[in-house]
């Protein structure tokens, strides 16, 4: 009776231990299905290394004067001796594409003349006789570059050779162009320059006194005193005239 029991006893553990098995088998094929491994991490280069530069070699085009919109300001249209003119250049792309452009003031200079602008006007100034960089702009539809450019009340020449000739009293336009692209240029801006103050009379200087001192005024002269009027003087004869003729008289 006894062994009975024990056998049926070990068929029991030996049916446990083999639904044991196959669950586990069961489980580790289940298991991954559930929670499959992460995906492996996306690496962007763009949060490592910076975008390129643009290469102006490259197949973007230039801007053209149809679409390079070329803007001009000042911050002051009457200007005296000494005081500076602060100009802002705008330089816009209008068009669906993007482009190339040379910002530098070399290709995009601010010229100044003596009066309205022209083949015979009098070149007075520009802010690229003193610079040969280059500054390309990769502008994008929309995109917009600006720039402060200060014209200091003197006058220059191509090479930046100094001129020594003053800044007269008048009118003088100014405008921006653009070297490399035909047509491209700005609106003319007018600046006066007024005639300088005529300088105030300085005070005199008082007889004796010092510098700033003013005169007093003068007294009236004082008309000299008329002689006075003496009684004439009744002459009486001499003594010796007078006892003579008392002598005869005796």
């Amino acid at each position: 009776m006894q062994a009975r029991e024990s056998g049926a006893f070990g068929r029991r553990r030996v049916v446990v231990v083999l639904l044991v098995a196959v669950l586990v088998l069961i489980g580790v094929a289940v298991v991954p299905t559930m929670w499959p491994e992460p995906p492996a991490p996306i690496e962007s280069d763009a949060k490592v290394h910076p975008p390129a530069p643009a290469d102006p070699g490259s197949a973007t085009r230039t801007c053209g004067a149809d679409v390079l919109d070329v803007r001009l300001a000042a911050d002051r249209s009457t200007a005296a001796e000494g005081q500076p003119v602060v100009f802002t250049v705008t330089l816009e792309n209008s068009g669906a594409t993007p482009c190339l452009v040379d910002g530098a003031d070399a290709n995009r200079p601010v010229t100044v003349w003596a009066g309205e602008p022209g083949d015979d006007a009098e070149r007075v100034w520009s802010s690229g006789d003193c610079d040969d960089e280059e500054r390309m702009l990769l502008l994008g539809p929309g995109s917009v570059d600006t720039k402060k450019v200060r014209w200091s009340d003197v006058r220059s020449a191509p090479g930046c050779e100094r001129v020594d000739k003053e800044i007269a009293p008048g009118l003088y336009s100014a405008q921006v162009t653009v070297a490399d692209v035909a047509g491209a240029a700005s609106q003319v801006v007018q600046v006066t320059r007024p005639e300088p103050p005529e300088p105030s009379p300085s005070p005199s200087r008082g007889k004796g006194g010092k510098g700033g001192a003013t005169d007093k005024p003068a007294k009236p002269e004082k008309k000299p005193d008329k002689p006075s009027e003496t009684p004439a003087a009744t002459s009486s004869p001499p003594p010796s005239s007078a006892a003579g003729a008392a002598g005869d008289q005796t």
